[in-house]
């Protein structure tokens, strides 16, 4: 589905307004930007960084203090010429191994390109091995990117990280406390008090060979995620 650079003019500022009356956003643009003006060179760098051209939606918002209206025209017109220096197959190709999702933006004659190093990126973005790193890196996960017959399995090694990822950071907790009651063991004289740290590090003690335990079998036990 192609994006808003096929809309009327007419359409795009009835956008703007809807935009305007939405909510707050970071600004897009400093105010030195909006007062000079140059729409096109927004536009172009726009679209060389591969924004769709709905983001004169934002630079409205950033001008609205100020009184000022995006030029569309001009914007759209450096939009078109910038989104052809991003609609390369190199660029495809690093988006696709960044996780970044397409919108459309590519004009037809660039789009086969684009999407064939787009396409091959993402194979790698979605291997097994990224997913297990990004779960044990405690990553988030981006689901809706890989294709289906990658997903499952990209999912599956996430997941395994993840829990790998939970059970170090639970191992130490355990030794943060511990290293905590160690100290405060020895600065109490209430004998009551030591009994308590004494109890709980006992305690302590066992969680944490239970959670290293748990963490072995975790990292021997899941299906191997490599190679990339």
């Amino acid at each position: 589905m192609r994006n808003t650079s096929r809309l009327s003019t007419t359409a795009l500022i009835g956008s703007l307004l809807i935009s305007l009356l939405s909510g707050c956003a970071t600004p897009s643009l400093s105010k030195n930007q909006c007062l000079a003006g140059d729409w096109r060179s927004i536009g172009f760098d726009d679209g060389r960084l591969g924004f769709t051209d709905a983001r004169i939606t934002k630079h409205a918002e950033a001008c609205e203090e100020l009184g000022i209206v995006p030029g569309v025209t001009e914007y759209r017109a450096g939009w078109n010429e910038g989104v052809r220096g991003f609609c390369t197959p190199g660029q495809g190709m690093r988006s696709g191994r960044q996780g970044d999702s397409y919108h459309g933006l590519c004009p037809p004659d660039l789009e086969p390109a684009f999407l064939n190093g787009y396409d091959a990126g993402l194979h790698d973005f979605c291997a097994s091995g990224r997913g297990y790193e990004a779960g044990r890196n405690g990553g988030m996960y981006r689901g809706g990117i890989c294709p289906p017959g990658l997903e499952f399995a990209y999912r599956r090694a996430y997941e395994n990280g993840l829990n790998v990822q939970r059970a170090r950071a639970r191992i130490e907790a355990i030794e943060h406390e511990r290293n905590s009651l160690t100290r405060q063991l020895g600065r109490t004289k209430d004998e009551k008090e030591k009994r308590q740290i004494i109890e709980r590090l006992d305690r302590l003690h066992g969680e944490q060979h239970r959670a290293t335990n748990s963490l072995f079998f975790l990292e021997n036990s899941l299906p191997s995620p490599w190679p990339y």
